[in-house]
């Protein structure tokens, strides 16, 4: 008889078969039960983890892609800049996200004539890969700030730039020439004007809003048209609301 067998018929007889008329076959069949049972559940301990640990991984991964699909830029870095820029300006602001496009560079210019900032500039591309290798220095970072007389708050990073969004305190007062266009999305008032030069197509829009105005200047081309430039100043409206 084995050790495991010994202690528990030992335990067995002083605990369970006491007083009880049960056959010596009878008690060593109950321990093998129990022994079976034993090595069964230690033997199953550690094997459901595994498929609940790949059942975790691969929801963390879908919400992660879901996520990047439906929000497109990383939400964490809009509100990184939200909240940097209130501080600054001293008022709320909206960071655009637009699905398809990354955010790729973001800054706050602070002229020294001026000691307040004058607007902050965001930079949207199609997508945003690797960080400029020369800001990769906190230095050279450093020399770019004082060169511009900026606060850099994200980027940059390359990619192809297809519009970019500046902020201003204050409200832009209304153009009065015949090539500014005035429409209204879902009530808000928008100006914007169509520009053709040898440097390429542009539209330029604004739009007044809670003490301040965003000013657009879309890159249009093959890849970004009109109608994206639309489809861009839709989204931006609906969430100002």
């Amino acid at each position: 008889m084995d050790d495991f067998k010994q202690q528990m018929k030992t335990s067995l007889d002083e605990s369970v078969f006491n007083g009880l008329d049960i056959s010596p076959k009878d008690k060593m069949r109950f321990i093998q039960q129990v022994k079976s049972k034993a090595h069964q559940k230690k033997s199953g301990k550690r094997m459901p983890f595994y498929p609940q640990l790949v059942a975790a991984v691969m929801v963390l991964l879908i919400t992660g892609v879901l996520l990047k699909t439906f929000t497109g830029a990383d939400s964490g870095t809009a509100a990184f800049i939200e909240k940097e820029a209130e501080a600054v300006f001293g008022k709320d602001l909206i960071i655009p996200e637009f699905k398809q496009f990354e955010i790729s560079f973001a800054a706050i210019t602070i002229p020294e004539f001026l000691d307040k900032p004058s607007d902050l500039s965001i930079s949207y591309s199609d997508d945003k890969k690797e960080i400029d290798p020369v800001f990769d220095e906190d230095e050279e970072k450093v020399k770019w700030e004082k060169a511009q007389e900026s606060k850099l708050l994200y980027g940059p990073y390359s990619g192809k730039e297809y519009f970019r969004i500046q902020y201003r305190s204050g409200q832009v007062e209304p153009g009065d020439s015949n090539e500014v266009k005035k429409k209204t999305i879902n009530g808000i008032p928008l100006e914007y004007q169509y520009i053709n030069k040898e440097s390429g197509e542009f539209v330029f829009a604004y739009i007044n809003h809670n003490g301040g105005a965003y000013l657009f200047e879309f890159n249009l081309g093959q890849e970004f048209t009109k109608t994206d430039a639309d489809q861009v100043l839709e989204e931006f409206v609906e969430q100002l609301e």
